[in-house]
């Protein structure tokens, strides 16, 4: 982000790397010329301290156990609004086409990372280096910024706090273990992605069942052709019907207009005042066009499934690769693990938060870790691949609209994160992507989101800025002829 502290005349120091070093390349090498300055005194007792107290044996009590304090919390020490009931859905039996009866209900405690003064203070001097003051868990950063540099890969969250602590970003596992995942031995394990064996009794009662009870959505831009023939092909070959939802791209002059004319996005709206929150130094958020139009899409795909009325929908992005047994796993995760309180259920959740419940899935959590005013953001990332319940979607759809398209809060504009920031009110599960190889791959194609975001950079930006010329009969590009 910015460029380190810089010494005072008595302390050098030459750094090799911060914290936007690509990945496989983890681990600050740095050249320290010690003076006997202040500065430098201090510094190495706030790194280097919480340390020396642990080995010599002086660690005060509470924090000599290797056991995360988080973890060790139980629901009558967090506020009452921080504590979300699981399994306690109004039809708690369900239909069993839909989900597994037999789960219990419990209190889940929503979890925060509660960290000593020495150790915050260090996180935030290794990870904070602008002069904005935020009120953030850098620690906590620390560790996510190592899952987001890594979001392709199956790392669990042991193994990311291990990446951050050799970085300098955050406490080494031995002193403050804190994970994404509580009851991490559960589901946060990178094996149980793997296939299972199953009988041809298996597949042909998973099929019967797909093809009664789901209905396939793909998302995908009409400039985006090739995707699509890609996804197609790919879909075809698992014996999936799927349903073409065409993208919003709000480059294209009235499309805003036509989205709140068709519900997608409510008339109330006022996206000019999102963008000028966004453009505020402390969001560091930049343009939010290709996020309107990609939550906009999803509104979009939640209102065809609402007209079709299929039990269950799952819409798949465009860069999405669903594995060859994904009818079949489908089939087993509703029916052996998905309570009865489910609505909604993500296939494919990178950095995810909550709590494991069952060996391929987790309860999606709020990250109370984040404040409000950044939407709790930086978890439970993507939307490749999402299970809606068509009885619940009407109710949780309100809820989320809501937390979407508030022009105070932009960074809830991105459709997963707002969705997980509100999971303490929707009924949310999700497979996580340590998993490998899990439901679903994401491909190599770029972020059509990102990229038109980035392209859209400046502090002007709004939904018709761009200019889209016309095309003449057969001209291979707008222009390519000279008609004089």
């Amino acid at each position: 982000e910015s460029s380190p502290h810089v010494a005072d005349d008595t302390t050098q120091v030459q750094c090799l790397q911060d914290e936007d070093t690509p990945e496989g390349q983890i681990g600050s090498r740095c050249r320290w010329s010690w003076g006997f300055s202040a500065r430098a005194l201090a510094a190495f007792l706030v790194l280097v301290g919480p340390a020396i107290q642990y080995w010599s044996g002086f660690l005060p009590p509470e924090q000599s156990s290797r056991q995360s304090r988080s973890d060790q919390q139980g629901a009558e020490n967090i506020p009452g609004h921080l504590v979300q009931l699981f399994g306690s859905g109004p039809n708690p039996q369900g239909d069993s086409k839909l989900c597994n009866s037999t789960r219990s209900s419990q209190y889940l405690p929503l979890r925060v990372w509660n960290l000593s003064p020495i150790w915050r203070r260090a996180c935030e001097e290794k990870n904070h280096k602008k002069a904005l003051a935020q009120e953030r868990n850098w620690c906590w950063v620390g560790v996510k910024r190592q899952c987001h540099w890594n979001l392709k890969n199956h790392y669990p969250w042991i193994e990311l706090q291990h990446m951050a602590a050799k970085a300098g970003a955050a406490p080494p596992v031995r002193f403050e273990p804190f994970s994404g995942l509580d009851q991490p031995h559960i589901c946060d394990k990178p094996e149980l992605g793997r296939s299972r064996k199953w009988s041809s009794a298996e597949n042909s009662s998973a099929q019967l069942w797909f093809d009664k009870m789901v209905k396939v959505y793909v998302l995908n831009l009409p400039s985006d052709k090739e995707r699509w023939e890609m996804i197609k092909a790919r879909l075809e070959e698992l014996k999936i019907k799927a349903t073409r939802i065409e993208g919003v791209d709000m480059r294209v002059p009235g499309t805003l207009w036509t989205a709140k004319e068709k519900g997608w996005v409510p008339k109330e709206f006022n996206f000019t005042a999102a963008q000028k929150v966004a453009y505020q130094p402390r969001q560091e958020m930049g343009s939010i066009l290709g996020t309107l139009g990609c939550a906009s899409a999803h509104f979009k795909a939640q209102a065809q499934i609402l007209a079709d009325k299929p039990p269950l929908a799952v819409v798949l992005e465009d860069d999405s690769w669903p594995i060859d047994d994904f009818v079949t796993r489908l089939w087993a995760l509703v029916h052996e693990e998905l309570p009865c309180d489910w609505q909604i259920t993500s296939l494919y959740s990178r950095c995810p938060y909550g709590t494991c419940i069952s060996p391929r899935l987790a309860r999606v959590q709020p990250d109370v870790n984040e404040p409000e005013w950044r939407c709790r953001q930086g978890v439970n990332w993507g939307m490749h691949a999402m299970l809606y319940r068509l009885s619940a979607l009407p109710h949780f759809q309100q809820v989320w609209r809501r937390t979407v398209f508030n022009h105070q809060n932009p960074h809830c504009m991105d459709i997963d994160v707002a969705l997980a920031s509100i999971s303490d009110k929707v009924s949310y599960y999700a497979v996580p992507n340590v998993q490998d190889p899990g439901f679903v791959r994401e491909t190599n194609h770029r972020s059509a989101r990102w990229h038109i975001n980035q392209a859209a950079g400046t502090t002007s930006t709004s939904t018709s800025f761009v200019y889209v010329p016309k095309v003449r009969p057969g001209e291979p590009w707008p222009g390519a002829w000279n008609f004089g």
